[in-house]
């Protein structure tokens, strides 16, 4: 098998090349950047791998320039072995092609790993990508997942691209945004989708169980060892290991989990027996890790090798879009599954819905939801229902509060949109041009609300409602 280095670095090229020792198969060429480009038929080299070393500036513009160029298109995998790349780079570099990044200085046997696992088939980079169709970012991915704000369908796009790669990813985002949700989306749209997706909640153990839980233990190492137990890292074999809540990992086990990341192997407790990692690790943390890092309570060095992709997961209060439809998801699911009466939720409830912050996000959401729809007695979940923890923690405008109380409609008279300027609130202000606004729109379609909706970038329940608020009858 033939690798192709390109490259400047020659510590990088002699890691590299170390590798023929073992492996005498192993044939590495050695070419500049300048002379990479100079090759009239670079498409038709007869190399298994091509490995792009990046030891600067200089060195990541030239892999720009080739990945703008036609030599991605070829069958041969492309490898980029960097040091210290910037998140934008990675995340560009993978856009455009690359199999696999890999932080440099890297451990030997990750090194071979990549070797390996490379060069077995020429057209495995372009096979991952046909092994299985790509869900549109239109539509619902999954049932849990809520495509209707801009943030997450750019999101839901990102995950899409490296789901079918090999690196790490780290997910940051406050508790109940849907982390677990997302690391199952890649995992599922990868080339492991048939391998096990194996789910750890770091915050739940103890410090003196994680290391037992991760890597496993054999027979005796400790008090209760009745039994050898393999740990998750051996369960998930060549699947995804899911670590949530990454961030309440105490530092003394940092440094374990550190070493099974970077050399890909461990050895489980009461074992002097190395075992072999296969897995990709998508990793979650409910807190900023380089605010913790700052600290000194998270490794600076795991941080760089869990988050060679790093996404931010918005609260549910920056993308307020999304929340009338998964209320409404759940209002339909326990329907199908409970057979409950319920079927809509009042405007009014929406309303409030939609005006509170969620610090709970997706999952305090939910809860409200199910809790509200046991409580109704109809068929429509209205202002009545929404009692007790749950009707003192939302909160609304004043306006739209005294209503609510005074007698729990759907619908009030339309706001007094008349006054001047100089006295006119801001909530009236906006208002008033909103009012403008749609009034506008349903002119120019010629009173078509769908086609309305569409141009006003709302639903048409939201459209409705609106209507219903400002008592628009048809434009003329």
């Amino acid at each position: 098998m033939s690798v192709l280095f390109v490259g400047k670095s020659k510590e990088m090229y002699q890691a590299v090349r170390s590798h023929q020792r073992t492996d005498r198969r192993l044939e590495v060429d050695l070419l500049g950047y300048g002379e990479f480009d100079s090759l009239q038929s670079p498409a038709q080299a007869e190399h298994s791998l091509i490995i792009l070393g990046v030891s600067d500036q200089e060195d990541a513009d030239s892999v720009d320039r080739i990945l703008m160029s036609d030599r991605v298109d070829r069958p041969t995998p492309m490898v980029v072995i960097a040091s210290k790349p910037s998140g934008e780079q990675l995340l560009r570099w993978m856009q455009a092609g690359i199999a696999a990044v890999e932080l440099w200085p890297c451990h030997s046997s990750r090194l071979a790993f990549l070797l390996d696992s490379l060069t077995v088939n020429r057209r495995m980079h372009r096979s991952i990508m046909q092994r299985r169709p790509m869900p549109s970012p239109d539509c619902v991915v999954d049932d849990s997942i809520v495509l209707e704000s801009r943030a997450m369908k750019h999101l839901v796009q990102q995950l899409q691209r490296v789901a079918p790669l090999s690196a790490n990813v780290l997910l940051g985002g406050e508790t109940g945004v849907g982390k677990t949700t997302l690391a199952r989306l890649l995992h599922d749209n990868s080339s492991r989708f048939k391998a096990p997706f194996v789910t750890v909640n770091c915050g739940a153990l103890p410090e003196s169980l994680l290391e037992s839980e991760l890597f496993g233990h054999r027979r005796g190492a400790f008090t209760g060892a009745d039994t050898n137990r393999k740990g998750r890292f051996e369960e998930v074999g060549s699947g995804t290991l899911f670590l949530d809540e990454i961030d309440s990992i105490p530092l003394g086990s940092q440094c374990k989990l550190l070493r099974a990341i970077e050399n890909r192997v461990f050895e489980p407790l009461g074992s002097s027996k190395s075992v072999q990692f296969r897995g990709r690790i998508v990793a979650a943390s409910n807190s900023p890790l380089d605010r913790l890092i700052e600290r000194g309570l998270f490794r600076a060095d795991l941080y760089y090798r869990l988050g060679v992709i790093d996404f931010y997961v918005p609260p549910l209060r920056e993308r307020r879009e999304d929340i009338e439809h998964i209320a409404t998801r759940v209002v339909r699911e326990l329907a199908r599954e409970t057979n409950s009466p319920v079927k809509t939720i009042s405007p009014l409830v929406i309303d409030r819905l939609q005006a509170y912050h969620w610090p709970g996000n997706v999952r305090q959401l939910r809860n409200v939801v199910h809790c509200s729809a046991s409580l109704c007695v109809g068929d429509q979940i209205e202002m009545s229902d929404l009692s007790g923890r749950w009707l003192r923690d939302v909160s609304l405008p004043p306006q739209k509060i005294d209503d609510a109380r005074a007698n729990d409609r759907v619908t009030s008279a339309p706001p007094d949109l008349t006054e001047s300027s100089d006295s006119a609130t801001l909530a009236q202000m906006r208002e008033k041009s909103e009012l403008a606004q749609i009034r506008r729109v349903l002119k120019d379609v010629d009173n078509n609300r769908t086609r309305a909706a569409i141009q006003l970038g709302i639903s048409r329940t939201m459209l409705y409602r609106k209507i219903a608020k400002y008592g628009i009858a048809e434009v003329g």
